[in-house]
């Protein structure tokens, strides 16, 4: 089956955090029934969350670097101001840089997870008095958005392919005779 999902999450000087979850569930069914469906008849067949947050907005005068008079062209130039300097130098050119310290308030996070099966093997045993029935279905799950944003999903062709095999027990050795 072919799958799409979309998640769209914004952050802006009003909304800090925003999140993004939306999936596709597909479930089997034998004879209208998914008992006996193994090893479950519903499955998480697609899914993704996505979360953005930034405290930039709120700390825009703060997230200043915090710049010394100090000249470097690596960060080990910086060592002896302190551990948290840093050497902003844009071109690399020896001597060219400014030690700095950055603002740890000033981060943008960005946390996207997500969730494929693709192809999935669900196993159900029958008796064979009668012809059975077997559907796939397929659903739309997610917590959906918090803060701003949107998600969407869509599901496209599939391929759904039963294969009957016979068990039976053993109960004796098999015994070979040439005629």
């Amino acid at each position: 089956m072919v799958t799409g999902l979309f998640t769209d999450t914004k952050i802006n000087t009003t909304i800090s955090t925003s999140s993004a979850d939306v999936g596709i569930q597909v479930c089997v069914t034998v004879d209208g029934s998914g008992a006996g469906v193994l090893p479950t008849p519903c499955v998480t067949y697609d899914q993704r969350f996505q979360q953005i947050s930034s405290q930039l907005f709120s700390q825009l005068v703060a997230c200043q670097l915090v710049t010394s008079t100090t000249a470097c062209t690596t960060t080990s130039d910086c060592a002896a101001l302190g551990a948290n300097y840093i050497c902003n130098n844009p071109t690399g050119l020896s001597g060219a840089g400014l030690c700095v310290v950055p603002n740890p308030l000033c981060n943008f996070d960005l946390i996207l997870s997500t969730l494929s099966a693709h192809s999935f093997d669900f196993v159900v045993s029958v008796d064979n008095k009668k012809p059975h029935v077997v559907d796939a279905s397929w659903s739309i799950i997610g917590a959906g958005v918090k803060g701003s944003g949107s998600v969407a999903s869509c599901v496209g062709p599939g391929v759904l392919t039963v294969t009957q095999t016979k068990v039976f027990n053993n109960s004796g050795a098999l015994t070979f005779t040439s005629n």
